[in-house]
């Protein structure tokens, strides 16, 4: 059990506010957001592995730009 079976579900159930501060959107926002990128970001599993699953990789990217954490890419 990671990060989105354990501690996103918990805020789900029980602290949408909490859910909102850490992924910057409403849950329902998120929701709709899915739904709209699920036919892009959804990976098949293999014989070889399981894919990470389309909210997982929405999760992840939003958590990521929430932070705001900005990346400079000098040349």
């Amino acid at each position: 059990m990671g990060f989105c079976e354990t501690l996103i579900e918990e805020l789900v159930a029980e602290d949408t506010a909490e859910f909102g501060t850490m992924f910057r959107m409403y849950k329902a926002a998120f929701d709709r957001l899915l739904n709209m990128l699920l036919p892009l970001i959804e990976k098949v599993d293999t014989t070889m592995r399981a894919c990470i699953s389309a909210k997982a990789r929405l999760l992840v990217t939003l958590r990521y730009l929430a932070t705001g954490i900005i990346i400079i890419i000098i040349k």
